[in-house]
Formats: structure tokens, sequence, C-alpha cells
């Protein structure tokens, strides 16, 4: 039987037995706004908004797959993300075409 609802000081919980469960995460501003507006003034140039909206897309994704392949060297676990055994980053890293470019300064605190 579960617990019912109740809070350890945090989220609440619900735990009741054959209860789902989703989490919602709120990811409006997971960059900064700088970086959203210099990419947007890079991107005004291109006329079509689907491919303006695509191309916008493509770039937080490659900040976002960056950031997450950068954590076990934040974590002074691996000196570069190709050296963590576990990581997916391996060859891409290499500067190989659609590889995630490397998070810069301005970029570095995203998510």
């Amino acid at each position: 039987m579960g617990k019912g609802i109740y809070n350890r000081g945090f989220l609440p919980h619900w735990d009741f037995d054959g209860s789902l469960q989703a989490i919602t995460f709120r990811l409006a501003d997971s960059l900064p706004k700088q970086v959203i507006e210099k990419w947007n003034l890079e991107l005004s140039s291109v006329d079509d908004e689907k491919l303006r909206q695509q191309q916008l897309r493509v770039r937080i994704s490659n900040v976002c797959v960056a950031y997450i392949r950068n954590n076990p060297v934040k974590a002074g676990l691996c000196a570069a993300p190709e050296d963590w055994e576990f990581s997916s980053a391996g060859s891409q890293w290499n500067g190989e075409a659609g590889a995630p470019p490397s998070v810069g300064p301005e970029d570095e605190d995203a998510g």
C-alpha cells in the first residue's frame, strides 16, 4: 500500500498503488537569454521562418549535448569528454561533420 500524498521538504510526493506518475521540466530559461538573443540575431537573415526555427533548434540541441557530455569533465572524473568510458562522445568530438560544438564561454552556464 502506498504512502498517499506526503512531502519530504521538497516536491510533494504522490505514492498510490497502481498510480501513474510524470515529471514536467520547464526549460524556457535553460540557456542564458543573451545566447538566444545572439543566435536570433545571427539567424535574422534567414527569411524562411521554418528553416530559421529548425536552425535555432539545432543550435540549442548541440549546446545541450555538449553540456551533458562535458559533465564528467566538470566533475573532475576525466580530462576530456571522450575520456569518459560511459560517454557517447568518442570520435564524434574530433571535428567531424555534425559533431556538437564545444560549449563556449557565453554558453558555459547553460542548463
